[in-house]
């Protein structure tokens, strides 16, 4: 199977006080994309979700707080 790169991601774009619009452009052969959230900018990634979309709103998001996807 052949390495695939790291979409580039958006600007994420806060809807509300608790939600996170995360926006991707597609990756040619890619299936699905596993979307990771770290907090702060020193944090560890975890894995937040995977989906098929090119989309992804995280509705887990604290308030006031900085977040990198």
């Amino acid at each position: 199977e052949p390495t695939l790169v790291a979409p580039i991601v958006q600007t994420p774009t806060a809807l509300t006080a608790t939600q996170v619009r995360v926006v991707w452009r597609p990756v040619n052969g890619a299936t699905s994309y596993t979307v990771a959230r770290a907090t702060g900018a020193a944090g560890t990634f975890a894995d937040l979700r995977t989906t098929s979309d090119t989309v992804l709103v995280d509705s887990t998001a604290t308030p006031n707080t900085t977040f990198q996807y």
